[in-house]
Formats: C-alpha cells, sequence, structure tokens
C-alpha cells in the first residue's frame, strides 16, 4: 500500500482492537474471536513502525459496545475502535 501511494497521499486505518465478549448473565469473559485481536496500545505500536516518516493526520481511539446473541447467549461484544490517518511526505 505504502509504495503505490503518491507523495500528499493519506492512509486511513480503522480497526477494531482489544475485543472481549462478555455473556451477559455470568460475566464470563472471552476473547473476540476477529481476524486479529490485537491490543490498542500493540495496535499503535506497530502503525508507528510502519508508518515512521509519515505526517500523523489523526490517532485516536473510542470504546465500542454491542448487544448480541450468540449461541443463544446474551453477550455484549466490546471492544476499541482503532483510527489512524497519515499523510506520505516527500
Amino acid at each position: 500500500m505504502q509504495e503505490g501511494t503518491k507523495h500528499g497521499g493519506i492512509h486511513c486505518i480503522q480497526m477494531s482492537t482489544s475485543v472481549e465478549e462478555i455473556e451477559t448473565e455470568s460475566g464470563v469473559i472471552h476473547e473476540g474471536l476477529i481476524e486479529l485481536n490485537l491490543s490498542t496500545s500493540h495496535a499503535f505500536e506497530l502503525l508507528e513502525q510502519l508508518y515512521a516518516g509519515w505526517e500523523m493526520i489523526d490517532r485516536q481511539w473510542s470504546e465500542r459496545r454491542v448487544n448480541e446473541t450468540k449461541d443463544g447467549k446474551s453477550i455484549i461484544f466490546k471492544g476499541n475502535l482503532l483510527t489512524w490517518a497519515v499523510r506520505k511526505l516527500g
């Protein structure tokens, strides 16, 4: 992606991090089943390394909670929504 981006081009990445599934009745917490469940801090560390030398436009995260039913159980799908936006310099 980086090599194919022109100078001044922008990458905006949003991803869910630190995902957990909490059973509403019992309070039991399970790691969320997503493609790659990174902690928010680790995801930011990786992005900082990968985009060293790019101009930071936006870097933030916010907690999200969604009530769902999974396998007949009421759960809370909890995680952080990470936003990372950078501009290629040069």
